[in-house]
């Protein structure tokens, strides 16, 4: 970018001297020596089109891309920002899509999704899964805060039960109980239904970002994330 700028700068320099040895001698005789204005007028306007044929792409970058924000642009973003946006589509397609959108938390379901959820904001809040882009940073935030609003409330109102050798967690009581307690645990089972509808739109809305606008993270297959096996 710096040398298109040279360039343009010494096009102009160049148009400017070109000007100042064409110009008439006095107001008077511009018009009446109309040929120099023609002569300049037709090199500045083919110099303006060379440069633009020239630098059509990085123009368009500069002042649309870059700059103007142009929408439907994709964004470069830094290889740590791509490994983050395909990890989050994996865990769209996959986890947070059973969990967040699928389940009925009034049922029971393996602990290793909940956990999941631990170990993403934990990851965040350690700066471990940040993003650079600014946008990209936003629209996570957004969801981060959605997903631990429902990450807390899971911890603190769930039931934790071992079945078929298989640590779960629910709402559902699997001992008889009273009604009382029976309607208790079901009128927590649906708050913690509406926080994880609420974590899934912002997050679908942040991966739905991620596809349309993110140019390079399709490139390769999807993967499962490693960072949770590797921390499990």
């Amino acid at each position: 970018m710096p040398q298109i700028f040279a360039r343009i700068g010494l096009g102009l320099a160049a148009q400017l001297m070109l000007l100042w040895a064409l110009w008439p001698p006095s107001w008077q005789d511009v018009f009446r020596e109309g040929e120099a204005i023609v002569a300049y007028t037709v090199a500045f306007f083919v110099w303006v089109f060379s440069e633009f044929r020239d630098h059509k792409n990085e123009l368009f970058d500069l002042f649309f891309v870059n700059g103007g924000g142009k929408p439907g642009a994709e964004l470069q973003l830094t290889d740590n920002d791509l490994r983050n946006a395909r990890d989050l589509l994996w865990l769209h397609s996959d986890k947070f899509r059973v969990l967040l959108k699928e389940h009925d938390t009034f049922q029971f379901i393996d602990a290793e999704y909940i956990r999941l959820t631990f170990r993403l904001l934990d990851r965040h809040s350690r700066g471990l899964f940040v993003f650079q882009d600014e946008e990209l940073k936003k629209r996570c935030d957004d969801f981060i805060r959605e997903l631990e609003a429902f990450s807390a409330f899971m911890r603190s109102n769930s039931l934790h039960e071992h079945l078929a050798g298989r640590n779960m967690q629910g709402f559902k009581p699997i001992r008889t109980v009273s009604d009382e307690l029976y309607n208790k645990q079901l009128a927590k089972s649906h708050q913690a239904n509406d926080l994880a509808e609420s974590a899934w739109k912002a997050f679908d809305k942040l991966c739905l970002f991620i596809r349309s606008d993110i140019k390079g993270v399709l490139d390769r297959p999807i993967e499962s994330v490693n960072w949770f096996d590797q921390e499990n």
